[in-house]
């Protein structure tokens, strides 16, 4: 029989029992063309600055705040139920593994998860939690007993973190 190229085809060489697809070679695939991202005249009404959404009608809003509002109150009650969990089993660690409930140290060692924390704890109005997360960072942090560390990681939760909290907090242990 005439096999066509495009035909998937059976590999006398490349028989592997137990692996699927390891009897078969791929058919032979037309040429790439070269990839063109989107863009163009894309949303061009945006360019300039002068596009104005229409505006909301009073019924659209009220139903946007009803969502807005069972929203907050979720996020409020997931943060809650996560900073128990990273208080109960892994207070001052860098991280929490939620399975086997154990803190982690592969951050540096430097409370990550705690100080990354503070800010979501301020702007959710969890100042109980935040006051006992800024007194763990005035007793405990200590940059100088750092090992390896992710200058990445360190940058957004560490030094972010403490920018923050001070930004929203004025607290200075922070700086």
């Amino acid at each position: 029989s005439i096999h066509h190229e495009q035909k998937v085809v059976q590999s006398k060489e490349n028989t592997q029992k137990g692996k699927p697809g390891s009897d078969v070679t791929p058919a032979k695939l037309p040429p790439k063309k070269p990839f063109v991202p989107l863009g163009g005249n894309r949303y061009s009404e945006y360019r300039n600055g002068a596009y104005i959404p229409p505006a909301w009608k009073e019924s659209e809003l009220k139903e946007l705040a009803r969502v807005a509002l069972a929203r907050k109150g979720r996020v409020k009650m997931a943060m809650e139920h996560a900073w128990n969990g990273y208080r109960t089993f892994a207070w001052g660690t860098d991280e929490l593994l939620p399975l086997t409930n154990v803190g982690q140290d592969n951050w540096g060692g430097i409370g990550a998860t705690l100080v990354d924390s503070l800010s979501t704890l301020w702007l959710l109005g969890m100042k109980d939690e935040f006051w006992e997360a800024r007194d763990w960072v005035k007793d405990n942090l200590d940059f100088s007993k750092v090992g390896t560390i992710s200058v990445f990681e360190t940058t957004i939760r560490n030094l972010g973190g403490l920018l923050s909290a001070y930004d929203l907090s004025h607290v200075a242990v922070f700086l």
